[in-house]
């Protein structure tokens, strides 16, 4: 959007230059004998700096630079507006990852404690004092956590996935560097 906003605003400076005034330095020499029925003879020797401007053009060339300047104004007012959503779309982004990760420390702690609930009410299922029931809803609470865990750390790795492209930083696994690497040593030779 940038580029062709700097587009637009060279073409407008191109259109203002229709509007400029051109410089020419001129000179003339004339020779008259007779005139005026002198036999002598008059040199006549002028030197101008000459000044053109074309002001109007039947207003096309007016007209013309006012449909470049409402351009320039659409593409500009185009590309702050661009910026402006992809700024708050980062922003709305980080708060989302930082509320991802507040609810990953409470989804493990959660996790942890009813894993331990479930191997505490299996040991009480051996003694005798719990029921089978009560084990498999322990476990099946814990499992649950686990899973919530798991899909807060896809949302993460999605969260900041977003956050990179929208930046226009590029992410490439450090397992692919190592291949190319090892490629390039292989094309060398080493």
């Amino acid at each position: 959007a940038r580029s062709d906003t700097e587009a637009v605003r060279e073409e407008l400076k191109s259109a203002r230059s229709k509007f400029s005034p051109s410089f020419a330095v001129e000179w003339t020499q004339a020779k008259t004998r007779g005139a005026g029925g002198d036999q002598t003879l008059v040199t006549d020797r002028r030197l101008m700096l000459v000044m053109t401007m074309n002001l109007l053009n039947g207003g096309s060339d007016a007209y013309y630079q006012s449909q470049i300047g409402a351009k320039l104004v659409e593409k500009s007012n185009t590309a702050s507006d661009l910026e402006r959503k992809l700024k708050e779309q980062v922003e709305i982004n980080y708060r989302t990852l930082d509320a991802v990760r507040k609810r990953m420390t409470i989804s493990r702690d959660t996790y942890v404690t009813n894993a331990n609930v479930a191997d505490a009410f299996l040991e009480q299922l051996s003694a005798g004092s719990k029921q089978l029931l009560d084990v498999l809803d322990a476990y099946q609470q814990a499992y649950q956590t686990r899973m919530d865990f798991a899909l807060l750390l896809f949302q993460q790795a999605d969260i900041s996935y977003q956050i990179l492209r929208n930046t226009g930083r590029s992410w490439t696994p450090p397992d692919d560097k190592s291949r190319d690497r090892l490629n390039d040593q292989s094309r060398n030779g080493k």
